[in-house]
Order: structure tokens, then sequence, then C-alpha cells
């Protein structure tokens, strides 16, 4: 649904993409409709289903299905995908700004925590540290204690860890996708979902 202006009084109504009337102008506009349609069955100039009509896109014979059939079978997609391309293109232009805040919103990327220095830094995937540097130095460590794991000795040699991260589970919000929630916190998918498994079953 979006905010549209009734073509008529100009009022402001919620309608969809092709709606033009708001609910009063749209009954008004049914009695006109209907008013025109008993004149032109009076006259004898309404067209009855079955009898056949030109296409006003190709001028081609077709037989009618429909009161408000405008086109023969092969035209009509065509025709219609004009007009909803039409109304993308106008609806476009009159919600420019809006639409472009939108774009801006979704394409600004989300602040994240270093796990070595802390430091915040503009992540993308499933980064979790922010320079070479930090890469490095946490390489030296992870062999460093794999080196002193995998010889067996100096087992009392005190390795810097990275900090750990501590979440507080119970101020998130798992009312939202598990998928927003782990890309925000920096934490793989199979976390959130178990977390919010546990919050379920307080």
């Amino acid at each position: 649904m979006r905010n549209k202006t009734c073509v008529v009084c100009e009022t402001g109504f919620q309608g969809g993409a092709r709606a033009r009337y708001c609910a009063s102008c749209r009954i008004e506009r049914e009695k006109e409709r209907n008013r025109e349609h008993r004149l032109r069955k009076k006259r004898g100039t309404g067209r009855r289903l079955g009898s056949t009509d030109n296409c006003e896109n190709c001028s081609a014979v077709y037989v009618i299905a429909s009161g408000t059939q405008r086109y023969c079978r092969p035209c009509a997609p065509e025709v219609a995908a004009k007009i909803q391309r039409r109304q993308l293109r106008e609806h476009a232009e009159k919600n420019r700004a809006s639409i472009n805040e939108i774009l801006r919103t979704r394409r600004r990327t989300p602040l994240r925590q270093c796990s070595l220095c802390k430091k915040e830094f503009e992540h993308y995937g499933n980064k979790s540290l922010c320079s070479d540097e930090c890469v490095a130095k946490a390489r030296k460590i992870h062999w460093a204690r794999s080196n002193a794991k995998r010889s067996r000795k100096n087992r009392d040699i005190e390795l810097p860890l990275p900090p750990r991260k501590i979440i507080d589970w119970s101020q998130v919000d798992f009312s939202r996708p598990v998928k927003e929630i782990a890309k925000e916190l920096g934490v793989r998918y199979g976390t959130v979902w178990i977390n919010r498994k546990k919050r379920q079953g307080e």
C-alpha cells in the first residue's frame, strides 16, 4: 500500500500502485460507470460478450471475452508491460528523493569491532580483523599456540589470546531475521540460532 492522492478531490488515501480514487470518489465513479453502461445498452451501442471488435494496438479482430477488453490476446501482455513500465517510471520520478534515501541506507556498511585490537572498521562479509597487521598478528598467535601444543614443550608459556567477544543475548531482539542479527553482531548464523532457541525455551 502507498500514499496516493485522489485525482478528483485531491485528498490523500492508502492504495495500490494503480489506485486513482479515494473511497468516496470511487463509489461515485462506479455510479457514473453504471449509468454510462445502462445508456449504451439502451442505445444499442454496447459490446456484447462473444461479439467481435478491433484491437486498439494492432487493429486485428478479436472475440470479446470481457467488458473491459481492449486488445487481442497476443497484444495484451505486451501492452500491459508497457503500461507497467510507464507507471514505474512515473512513480520513480515522483518519489526520487525517498527512493534514493532508501538505497543509500541499504548501501551503508555497518561498523564492526576488530576481534584483536578492538578498533571499529567497515566490514564486508565475515571479516573479524580490521587490517593486514591484525591478520598477521593473529596468524603468529595461532602458529605459536599450535607449535607449543605440537612439541609439548613450554606448556606454561603465556601467549596473548584474542579477546573473547561477550554478547548480552537478553538484549538482542530475536524477532528480527537471524541472518541480520548475525551480520550486526559479527557472529556465526548458528550461534544466533542456538541462543534464540535457548531464549524461546526459557
